[in-house]
């Protein structure tokens, strides 16, 4: 028989880890709930049952293949990135349809209001030119990446960068842009400059940056 304890934290409270205990066996033993609880944990009041949270973010395995990929690196300025949940920046945002996979994440140093992440979100327009974010409704894996050291990088479903000649996107003078149709490409790299700065450009910019 359960004793009456006032509830708290808006779930069921028990007066004793055994109550708690006998509750969350009998659940598991009738398996009526599609979710069923894993512990007993304290609370101010008495005991409640602990259920899994809900993950959101992406998997461990998906960070350590993102991380490999980017060599723990910024992918913006090239600095060693802190192991923690700020360093992985959706391209396209969760909230607009975005989702967890390598295409989509890269590493940036700093957090949503500091360093390079903290960049992108203050410059959001020259973030969308260099790939750092994702338009609503086109593939970030369609999207090009300014790579610092690198240059225009697309990312693959299995964790690697891949050249614009590669993935079969890199226009050669006066070719079609797939995005931009006629253009004349940059005469050095055949990037498009209506897709953003070419690695010439960025090559100079980063060389700036560093003296």
């Amino acid at each position: 028989m359960k004793t009456r304890v006032p509830s708290c934290c808006n779930r069921e409270t028990f007066a004793t880890r055994e109550e708690a205990q006998r509750r969350l066996d009998r659940m598991h033993t009738l398996g009526l709930r599609s979710v069923l609880p894993i512990d007993v944990e304290r609370c101010m009041r008495g005991w409640h049952l602990r259920f899994p949270t809900k993950q959101t973010g992406p998997s461990d395995k998906l960070r350590a293949l993102v991380e490999a990929r980017d060599s723990n690196r910024c992918v913006r300025c090239g600095k060693p990135t802190a192991r923690d949940g700020d360093s992985l920046h959706h391209r396209l945002p969760r909230g607009r349809g975005g989702g967890n996979t390598a295409e989509n994440l890269i590493l940036l140093d700093g957090s949503g209001t500091t360093g390079c992440h903290g960049w992108v979100e203050k410059n959001r327009a020259a973030a969308y030119r260099l790939g750092y974010l994702v338009e609503t409704g086109i593939d970030p894996a369609d999207v090009p990446v300014a790579v610092a050291g690198q240059g225009w990088r697309y990312p693959t479903a299995d964790g690697r960068w891949v050249t614009l000649q590669e993935y079969g996107r890199a226009p050669g003078v006066g070719e079609d842009c797939c995005a931009h149709g006629q253009v004349m490409a940059c005469p050095e790299c055949g990037v498009c400059r209506s897709c953003g700065p070419c690695q010439c450009e960025l090559a100079a910019e980063w060389a700036r940056e560093a003296s």
